[in-house]
């Protein structure tokens, strides 16, 4: 599943809280929009309580990272300060990419 817009990311946390029964954790691939390819992703990890929270991806030899962008509580502003900061993390990927090569 991709989420492109706060509505989508809405109906999808409404979703998993009917869902209480779940006893795993997963993420949700977020669409930034401007983020170039091969700069990361921006994910949206769904613990088994219901709780989620952003989480900004990159591979970084052979290992995938992790870095904690924010807490989503269902407020259209903490997806589009998500989006914000992993456009920001993107372009320093891409930057470290292109001194490397």
């Amino acid at each position: 599943m991709r989420i492109e817009n706060s509505r989508q990311l809405s109906s999808f946390a409404a979703e998993i809280k009917e869902q209480s029964n779940r006893r795993s954790q997963f993420d949700v691939t977020v669409f930034v929009d401007g983020m170039p390819r091969g700069s990361g992703s921006l994910l949206l990890q769904v613990n088994h309580s219901g709780a989620m929270q952003f989480r900004y991806m990159q591979r970084f030899r052979g290992k995938r990272e992790f870095i904690k962008v924010g807490s989503y509580t269902g407020e259209t502003k903490e997806l589009i300060l998500a989006q914000e900061q992993a456009r920001k993390y993107g372009d320093l990927a891409s930057d470290l990419k292109g001194e490397c090569s």
